[in-house]
């Protein structure tokens, strides 16, 4: 209790340092979510990026026919503005860099207008790209939580947290606000009252607690976390979870989660699939992917990290995008995930009423 009570004191002090400083020396930090809906030359697209205080940008797009998930990061060697995309598949049997697309925009143009022209890049090919900005149904924010404690008698000396939760404001959605705070619990209800009680679309917090630290956990030499936009419909929010720490050795873990706007519901296969067919659609997966998946006793790929296809189960990790499901899983700590992905053309007989209901396929 002893870091929640501190964090708080952090926080008003933080309130009244700002309003005592010169203004013209904080730099301008800005956070913002935007979709975008637009073409390729004559392919429809949708695009969703995260603009970040720091001036990074990440997001993805796909296409709108197809609906998988092509993963977006900026790119930092360019005058202009450049963004470069790659399918969000990890495997590759041949061990060889995947190909990167790339989508440039003049930097001005880009920052300020609804309208974006450009071009895209993919193998020596290039052609146009038209972008529209779409409203989005919520307010998107972000949170961020730094920390550093120094443990004279630790084996971690010097300990940092870097945490970083994006969420809608509460008065965009009271159920997904709450699901997003509540699913970090190292926020308890007196923070997440002030959080909610800021108009600021980010929020920072930054906590040094000295030497000799006591009565904080005595953890690691660091311990990271934040969360990323990935899909929004009028129905479901697909986002990322990534969590990192680093004490003897590192340890780091993914996860993509897909909800019900309306209710707050995460999907699984329990209420995405009816129960009597999920053995099948994982029968489906494993087959359509036995090229790229190992078989049990053999290195079939001559990739040692390809999850085995009993990796794959009900309890696999699973999450939604426009154009079908995607299954993710490793095959131990610290090797890729495999994101193997089956369309809603290919597993439209066993989906649930309610689920083919809620994304229009009903």
């Amino acid at each position: 209790m002893v870091i929640k009570f501190t964090i708080i004191y952090i926080i008003f002090t933080s309130v009244i340092i700002a309003q005592v400083s010169d203004a013209t020396n904080l730099p301008e930090l800005t956070f913002k979510v935007e979709k975008y809906k637009g073409n390729i030359d004559n392919s429809p697209i949708t695009m969703l990026l995260t603009f970040y205080p720091d001036s990074s940008i990440t997001g993805y797009y796909y296409y709108d026919k197809v609906g998988r998930l092509f993963k977006i990061k900026k790119s930092n060697d360019s005058k202009n503005f450049k963004l470069e995309a790659q399918q969000i598949e990890l495997f590759n049997n041949d061990d060889k860099l995947k190909d990167t697309e790339i989508f440039e925009f003049h930097q001005n143009q880009f920052l300020n207008n609804k309208n974006l022209k450009g071009e895209w890049t993919y193998k020596g090919k290039t052609l146009p790209v038209n972008l529209t900005q779409e409203k989005l149904k919520f307010d998107w924010r972000l949170f961020e939580y730094k920390s550093t404690g120094y443990f004279n008698n630790s084996t971690f000396n010097e300990q940092t947290k870097d945490f970083e939760i994006i969420y809608p404001s509460i008065t965009s959605s009271p159920k997904l606000n709450a699901y997003f705070l509540r699913e970090n619990n190292f926020l308890n209800r007196s923070i997440i009252d002030f959080i909610n009680s800021s108009n600021s679309n980010y929020l920072l917090i930054e906590q040094n607690f000295g030497d000799n630290t006591s009565g904080i956990d005595d953890c690691c030499w660091s311990d990271e976390g934040n969360n990323e936009l990935v899909y929004i419909s009028d129905s479901i929010l697909t986002y990322r979870n990534f969590e990192y720490t680093y004490s003897y050795n590192a340890q780091y873990h993914t996860d993509l989660i897909s909800l019900n706007i309306r209710t707050g519901q995460v999907y699984s296969a329990n209420n995405i699939f009816k129960e009597e067919f999920i053995d099948t659609v994982l029968t489906l997966l494993r087959n359509k992917y036995k090229n790229v998946i190992q078989h049990e006793g053999t290195n079939y790929n001559n990739n040692e990290e390809a999850p085995l296809p009993t990796n794959y189960t009900k309890d696999s990790d699973i999450y939604i995008a426009k154009g079908g499901v995607y299954f993710r899983e490793r095959l131990y700590k610290l090797a890729n995930y495999y994101d193997l992905f089956l369309s809603y053309k290919e597993i439209k007989n066993y989906l649930g009423t309610s689920f083919k209901i809620t994304i229009g396929l009903q």
